[in-house]
């Protein structure tokens, strides 16, 4: 596939994974939305994409700080958006992985995931990524469609500890 058209597929996978991706401002300025796409299609490539998931701090102001994070079966691939900051990515295997915490869950006894509940995962990569060790998915503003793709990506993440301390 061109890398054109693996941007554009990337772009319409962040745009599922929040509600905001398309409205917040941060993202309008100059392109940036275009720029994180084109980023993420050349590093990505054709790998198959196994979970996209994007966080915005907010959608009113163009300082507010966004980032998207896309995982193949071997990398992870991150881009940060910081304001007028210049947009930036790292890719980090997905076997740089330290530890895994959950710090919400659907209370399964009371209903399990159908009941609207957060499920919010931190991911620990060490010093694999410079600025930022621990890597935040679920979020405020994830689709419903994105919190049922974490759920089902959750046991490959547990995988990749096992993986890296193989």
């Amino acid at each position: 596939m061109l890398t054109s058209a693996n941007a554009m597929a990337l772009n319409s996978r962040l745009s599922t994974s929040h509600t905001c991706w398309a409205s917040a401002a941060v993202l309008q300025q100059d392109g940036v939305r275009g720029k994180v796409a084109s980023m993420l299609g050349y590093l990505v490539a054709d790998d198959e994409v196994a979970h996209v998931d994007v966080s915005i701090s907010g959608t009113e102001r163009t300082t507010d700080i966004a980032r998207a994070a896309v995982f193949t079966k071997d990398k992870v691939v991150v881009v940060d958006i910081n304001g007028h900051a210049a947009v930036t990515s790292t890719v980090v295997a997905r076997d740089a992985l330290r530890s895994l915490r959950l710090h919400d869950v659907p209370n399964l006894i009371a209903g399990g995931f159908g009941d609207g509940s957060p499920l919010r995962v931190a991911l620990d990569y060490g010093s694999a990524f410079e600025e930022v060790t621990v890597l935040q998915l679920g979020h405020t503003g994830q689709t419903p469609r994105n919190a049922q793709e974490l759920q089902d990506f959750l046991p490959s993440l547990v995988s990749d500890i096992a993986r890296a301390h193989e």
